[in-house]
């Protein structure tokens, strides 16, 4: 798993407004009471809602400058070795084949 259950969202009032759109005026108030105080709260979704998670510790900057992050997750062993492994595989493949 990539986290213990907690998720920083940068807009998110706005992620409210379309998880919960149609909802009722009472789940409406609720997540406004919850972002104004700043409270942690749980509010049933009306419907599921299928979520991608990335997990990053590069990023290119808008600027082209390249932003490190630590591996909390300790993934990045596992990835350098699954491409290092696969650039053997290519670079085998290619002498094989002359």
């Amino acid at each position: 798993t990539s986290s213990s259950g907690c998720v920083r969202v940068e807009a998110a009032k706005q992620l409210a407004d379309k998880l919960f759109v149609g909802a009722s005026q009472k789940t409406q108030n609720a997540i406004n009471d919850a972002l104004l105080n700043k409270q942690t709260r749980n509010i049933p979704l009306p419907a599921s809602v299928p979520i991608l998670m990335d997990y990053w510790t590069a990023e290119a900057l808008d600027d082209g400058r390249l932003e490190f992050r630590p591996d909390v997750y300790h993934r990045d062993a596992e990835l350098m070795a699954a491409l290092k492994a696969q650039q053997r595989i290519i670079i085998n493949t290619l002498f094989t084949e002359f």
